[in-house]
């Protein structure tokens, strides 16, 4: 095994001891927003910066719909570092695919050219 695939294996291998640190991961994203009431006569209505909120949202794809579920401002911090969790875990394995495709793109121009 060769110098550079071994330091390649290496990486991968913290990697996953990284990756298995992560808690909890669901995706989506946190959004707030400053809403119109149903009271047409509510200065809301009239004057955006008198809307009512902040209102807290966990926006996300169900089976390829958006789906938005209005939470708590106590859960906003949980969800976040959740979603956190998934775009870090999703980094890190990215990177591994990465590190993977090179280590097995190696081998087969060695094979090749070896054959």
């Amino acid at each position: 095994m060769n110098k550079a695939r071994k330091t390649k294996e290496k990486k991968i291998e913290t990697l996953k001891k990284q990756l298995t640190k992560f808690g909890l991961a669901v995706p989506g994203t946190i959004r707030t927003t400053y809403l119109k009431c149903g009271k047409p006569s509510c200065v809301c209505w009239k004057d955006k910066n008198a809307r009512h909120g902040p209102y807290y949202f966990w926006d996300r794809k169900v089976n390829g719909n958006l789906s938005s579920k209005s939470i708590t401002k106590q859960m906003m911090p949980l969800l976040k570092k959740w979603i956190d969790n998934r775009k870090g875990s999703e980094r890190l394995f990215s990177e591994m695919l990465k590190l993977g495709q090179a280590i097995a793109s190696d081998l087969v121009e060695t094979e090749k050219n070896s054959g």
